[in-house]
């Protein structure tokens, strides 16, 4: 009997922890090269490698999306970054992720009500058109 209870109560709990990892988004590193959206539905995006937004490219990053990023890793802009009502930060670690880089080729990028929480030690801004309406960056260095 204990053997049964035992079993039903690892199946339980293994059953509700796979189906909370399948909910997320493991992005392991790439390079977007068409235009792509991120949405809250398909998230949170767990980022264990660095991403790049080609240029040319543009990355929208719907309201209510959550995008962790891993232990120094990034999200590159050599495109545009379109960001509305977002949330940006580390995922579980004590540790900050790199934070957004805004490349001298980039296009113009928006974040709009967004929040950027435990961003890098850089300042990644090349003095480009980034118009952060309304966001808090909290923890982050600028």
């Amino acid at each position: 009997m204990r053997v049964a209870v035992l079993f039903s109560t690892i199946t339980f709990i293994l059953g509700a922890w796979l189906s909370t990892a399948d909910a997320d988004v493991i992005i392991a590193g790439q390079t977007i090269v068409e235009n792509t959206t991120w949405s809250p539905s398909s998230g949170p995006y767990v980022v264990l490698g660095s991403v790049t937004v080609a240029p040319g490219v543009t990355l929208t990053v719907q309201p209510g999306t959550t995008v962790l990023f891993n232990d120094l890793v990034g999200l590159y802009v050599h495109g545009s970054l379109n960001a509305s009502g977002a949330t940006f930060s580390r995922s579980g670690s004590d540790r900050h992720w790199l934070g957004i880089y805004l490349a001298p080729t980039a296009g113009s990028s928006v974040l709009n009500n967004c929040i950027i929480n435990y961003a890098g030690a850089d300042n990644y801004g090349q003095g480009l058109a980034l118009q952060p309406h309304n966001s808090v960056w909290a923890r982050t260095a600028l």
